[in-house]
C-alpha cells in the first residue's frame, strides 16, 4: 500500500471543514460517503495529491483527474461509490482501512491513466464478469498479481502482443487475469519475469500436451502460431482448470 496517509488525513479534515452540514456524526459511514461523493465529483481536487501528481501544474492536474474520473467505476463494486465497503477485501469491518485502501486504489488508477491507460481499457471489458464482482475490478486485479509492478508489465506486454496474434478470447483473458501467477509471469532468481502472450500460449500447449516447443521455434513461424491459436481456441482441454493447475504449480515452486 502506498504511504499516502498524510493525504488521507488532509482529505478527511477538509471534508469536515467544508461539508460538515452533510455529515451525520452518529453514522460511522457518513463521513466516508461524503468524502467519496465530493472527491469523485472534483470538489476535492485541490486537496487530493499523490506522488504521481504532486509536481504537476494546476491545469495539468485538473486534466489528469478529469481523465481519471472516466474510469472511477473500476474502483467500486457495481461502479457504485456507496458500496465502497463491498469494494475492498478486508477481513474485518474497518471502515477507515477500507477508505484508505480505496484511496490507494485510486492512486493506482491514476498511475495507470498516466503510464498504462491501455490496462484500464482492458479491465473495462470485465466490469460485468462474475469472477470480478467479489470486490471492485481494481481491488481484484491487484490482489491476483504478486505486486503492482508485475501486474503492469505482464498485462502491458500481454495486451500489446495479443492485439497482434489474437490468441485468447475475452473469457480466456479474464481467467488469465484471475490466475496469473506462473501463467502470465515466472519467478526467476528473485525477480518476476513477464511472459508475452505467445509464451503463455506456448507454455499452456506444452503443459497440456507434455511437449517442449520453445518460444524461439514459435516466434516468426506463422504456421506454428496458427496451430497454437487453433489449440488454445479449440475444445481440446478445460482452459480454466489448466490455468488453475499451472498457477498452483507455481505456488509449490515459489513456496
Amino acid at each position: 500500500m502506498s504511504k499516502n496517509y498524510k493525504n488521507y488525513r488532509k482529505l478527511k479534515d477538509t471534508v469536515l471543514l467544508r461539508f460538515l452540514d452533510e455529515i451525520d456524526l452518529e453514522d460511522e459511514d457518513s463521513l466516508n460517503l461524503v468524502l467519496l461523493k465530493h472527491l469523485l465529483n472534483g470538489e476535492l481536487d485541490d486537496v487530493y495529491s499523490n506522488k504521481y501528481i504532486c509536481n504537476l501544474g494546476e491545469s495539468e492536474k485538473k486534466e489528469l483527474l478529469n481523465k481519471s474520473r472516466n474510469y472511477i467505476y473500476l474502483l467500486f463494486n457495481s461502479g457504485d461509490y456507496k458500496k465502497y465497503d463491498e469494494s475492498i477485501d478486508c477481513p474485518i469491518d474497518d471502515k477507515d482501512f477500507m477508505l484508505y485502501r480505496l484511496l490507494d486504489n485510486y492512486d493506482f488508477l491514476i498511475r495507470l491513466v498516466i503510464y498504462n491507460i491501455d490496462i484500464l481499457e482492458e479491465l473495462n471489458k470485465y466490469k460485468d464478469f462474475y469472477d470480478f464482482k467479489s470486490y471492485s475490478i481494481i481491488e481484484n486485479i491487484r490482489n491476483n498479481f504478486s505486486n503492482d509492478e508485475i501486474l503492469i508489465s505482464s498485462i502491458s506486454n500481454f495486451i500489446k502482443e495479443d492485439n497482434l496474434y489474437k490468441l485468447f478470447d475475452v473469457d480466456q483473458r479474464s481467467i488469465l487475469y484471475e490466475y496469473p501467477n506462473g501463467v502470465m509471469y515466472d519467478y526467476v532468481d528473485g525477480n518476476y519475469m513477464p511472459y508475452s502472450s505467445l509464451e503463455i500460449a506456448t507454455n499452456i500447449y506444452n503443459y497440456v500436451s507434455d511437449d517442449d516447443i520453445t518460444i524461439e521455434e514459435v516466434t516468426d513461424n506463422p504456421q506454428l502460431v496458427n496451430q497454437l491459436t487453433k489449440f488454445i481456441k479449440g475444445d481440446y482441454f478445460d482452459f480454466k482448470n489448466i490455468v488453475i493447475n499451472m498457477c498452483d504449480d507455481f505456488y509449490k515452486v515459489v513456496d
